[in-house]
């Protein structure tokens, strides 16, 4: 239908006449990345999308608060006139939206507030009582009144920035439409003066001008408009809006050059609804509008993420192959997408389905790109499940892997759980290769620490004697496993008879009383030395070892039973029975074989 412009418009340039063309290419599929038009026209529309965005940001704020105004049938006016006293500047853009223009569109939108509430909740406000601030099932009339106003005013302002671009217009103000308005009215009322004919209306009130403008601009530019109205909800979060802006639009336009980008765009939005099945078919129906386009891929990657977020990936193929489009088919994509979709059950918490998802990856690509990711995503399936026994054997897998991102972790956890089930073979090998791993001193010397307790839980005499040298030698091993270590081979070397390459050990830890390790080799250096016939000597070494202050109780005890059995060789009963009975006296815990061990030398003393 074409459209005769009055004299306050421009004529407007038709296509094919030196204008420039509706744009044909999409818009993405990410609301953050709309596409990129290079024509004028284009460009226009996309200003206008991001400078109503913003408008409604701001409007919706101020104005929700303020206009509780009630539209009551019998206050009209003045419910208008709170409303126009409670409304804060806002604007469009360059264009700041006046009192009387948000007065106009808040009466324009009155009626359809009545109708949907009398629809939807039987309420009348029509009614003298009626409360238009009140809630009923969750809406207020003047929230609901407020925000139909603000949408009226920005597709208004959308179509109108959209004319002024074109020259159409020459500014979107209300001051403008008003005075386009007042230029018709005194150029008909010259008609009539004059005897002429005119066609339409012959006087226009604010309303009534209004309609006529946005009548005219429909043609060519108000579906534009709208189309833009949908991207903007979208991109303001808006889904639910946005959703049916575009639905009616493709519903309504089906020949529009936008029609493929709106169902591109009403995709996004059911996507972020949780609609994936609306979403699919809106994607599908672009990629049969305009498979060539890149519209179409953008639609075949949401397509694609939704298959997979379904666990699906088999399916996706399935559907590009049929609708024969483009998509990379090879085992790496296979691979990639295949992961994709564990990996998405996975993070969803979904447990039990992750790990059969995963299991499937693993099977079906047992060289696979995302091996190591699916080993690790897997053992803690396993973990949160409480499955030690599949958890460690996943965690041993992908610890025979070369060294990855996941190697620290692994070797740590695997570590840990196999010390804790008595496996200490495997937490020895897994301690000994976090040693390697990780960053700082001292995750390395927490690491040498595991490994020999491990090794030397296991029993095996010749294994820790290895063991303990290894550590010995390993730069940031830390003082304390090196000490322990030390000890463990002057230990096994005595109970192998082999005190003389002990003592040696002894006597160095014994320069440190405080730890366990030192108090019983001073100990072992004073027995070895008693055994040895020198008796003054042991003396010696006991008082010194008393004199050092050892927080080890038992070791200190057993050197006194020692100096007791000095004095009871040298036939003095008296000391010898004092020492013992000092112990008996004052020894605790009793129980631990010291208290009994003085006792019974008590007793051998009387024969």
């Amino acid at each position: 239908m074409s459209v005769a412009y009055h004299d306050g418009m421009k004529q407007s340039r038709k296509c094919g006449s030196g204008s420039p063309s509706k744009a044909t290419d999409g818009s993405g599929r990410d609301a953050a990345k709309m596409g990129t038009k290079t024509n004028t026209r284009t460009r226009a529309i996309i200003v206008v999308a991001t400078i109503l965005l913003i408008a409604a940001i701001v409007g919706t704020v101020f104005l929700v608060r303020s206009l509780t105004a009630s539209p009551d049938s019998s206050k009209t006016d003045d419910a208008q006139a709170n409303a126009t006293q409670a409304f804060p500047k806002f604007s469009f853009g360059d264009t700041t939206i006046t009192q009387a223009e948000f007065t106009q569109a808040w009466s324009s939108q009155r009626t359809a507030a009545v109708s949907y509430f009398k629809q939807k909740h039987d309420v009348n406000l029509n009614a003298r009582d009626a409360d238009w601030t009140a809630s009923y099932g969750g809406e207020k009339p003047v929230e609901w009144l407020t925000k139909q106003t603000i949408d009226t005013l920005r597709f208004r302002h959308a179509a109108y920035l959209i004319a002024v671009s074109y020259g159409l217009v020459d500014d979107d103000s209300y001051t403008g439409i008003v005075k386009r308005m007042e230029t018709l009215n005194a150029n008909n009322r010259q008609k009539r003066e004059a005897g002429q004919v005119i066609y339409g209306r012959s006087e226009y009130d604010i309303a009534s001008y209004i309609d006529y403008e946005m009548t005219a601009l429909k043609n060519d530019y108000v579906d534009d408009a709208t189309y833009e109205l949908g991207r903007t909800y979208i991109a303001s979060e808006r889904y639910d809006d946005g959703a049916k802006v575009l639905s009616k639009f493709v519903e309504e336009n089906p020949h529009s050059p936008f029609f493929t980008p709106a169902l591109s765009d009403l995709g996004l939005a059911y996507l972020n609804l949780g609609q994936p099945e609306l979403s699919r078919r809106c994607y599908e129906r672009v990629v049969e509008s305009a498979p060539g386009s890149a519209t179409a891929r953008d639609a075949l990657q949401g397509i694609r993420e939704i298959y997979v977020a379904d666990g699906n990936v088999d399916g996706y193929f399935a559907y590009a192959e049929k609708a024969g489009v483009e998509c990379d088919t090879s085992v790496m994509a296979r691979d990639s997408l295949s992961f994709a979709a564990a990996r998405r059950i996975y993070l969803s918490g979904d447990t039990a389905t992750a790990e059969k998802s995963l299991r499937s990856y693993l099977r079906n690509y047992p060289k696979g790109y995302y091996t190591d990711d699916a080993l690790f995503y897997l053992s803690d399936c396993h973990l949160k499940a409480k499955q030690t026994d599949a958890a460690i054997e996943t965690l041993s897998e992908l610890a025979a892997r070369p060294t990855n991102q996941y190697s620290a972790r692994t070797l740590g956890t695997l570590s840990k759980l196999t010390s804790e089930a008595g496996r200490h073979a495997e937490a020895a090998k897994a301690y000994r290769a976090l040693y390697d791993v990780v960053q700082t001193a001292d995750e390395r010397a927490a690491a040498a620490t595991g490994y020999f307790r491990s090794v030397e839980a296991g029993g095996d005499d010749a294994a820790t004697l290895a063991a303990a040298a290894e550590v010995e030698a390993l730069p940031d091993a830390g003082a304390t496993v090196q000490r322990e270590a030390k000890f463990a081979r002057a230990t096994i070397l005595r109970r192998g008879g082999r005190q003389a390459e002990a003592l040696p050990l002894y006597r160095e830890l014994s320069r440190e009383v405080r730890t366990a390790e030192g108090a019983e080799s001073a100990y072992r250096v004073i027995e070895a030395t008693l055994g040895g016939g020198d008796a003054a000597a042991a003396e010696t070494l006991i008082f010194a070892f008393a004199e050092k202050g050892s927080p080890h109780a038992y070791w200190v005890a057993k050197a006194y039973i020692a100096l007791g059995d000095i004095y009871a060789g040298r036939d003095d009963s008296f000391q010898a029975r004092a020492t013992y009975q000092s112990i008996v006296d004052g020894y605790s815990p009793a129980d631990d074989g010291i208290v009994a061990e003085a006792k019974a030398r008590i007793e051998k003393l009387k024969k």
